[in-house]
């Protein structure tokens, strides 16, 4: 399922309706922080954040809602390059992809 132009809470209430994934929040750093995790293997299929523009190396105030998605590499190859996406952060596969999270833009899949 891709679901295209979502912010951070339409990926949540669809993860939520749809999928019947509740978002879980592990940080207490990063309370704002969420996971998505398939309920057959338990699994982590996305991750919901909140950063600093400066962190990003991006103008102005504020925070950016993001998506890192764990994907398949054949469609990995596919987004990175494209405009917007960029390689998953911290996260020790090789699996992830990151995107912001906006109304004009965000990618969504599922486990």
């Amino acid at each position: 399922m891709k679901k295209e132009g979502a912010t951070k809470d339409d990926v949540i209430f669809y993860a939520m309706d749809e999928l019947g994934h509740c978002p879980e929040y592990l940080w207490a750093k990063f309370p704002s922080y969420a996971i998505l995790r398939c309920k057959e293997n338990n699994k982590w299929y996305a991750v919901l954040l909140d950063v600093r523009r400066d962190k990003l190396g991006l103008e102005g105030e504020g925070k950016v809602d993001l998506l890192d998605i764990k994907i398949s590499k054949e469609d990995k190859a596919k987004y990175i390059g494209q405009k917007g996406f960029t390689y998953g952060y911290h996260f020790g596969g090789n699996n992830w992809i990151r995107r912001q999270c906006s109304k004009k833009s965000c990618l969504f899949t599922t486990c």
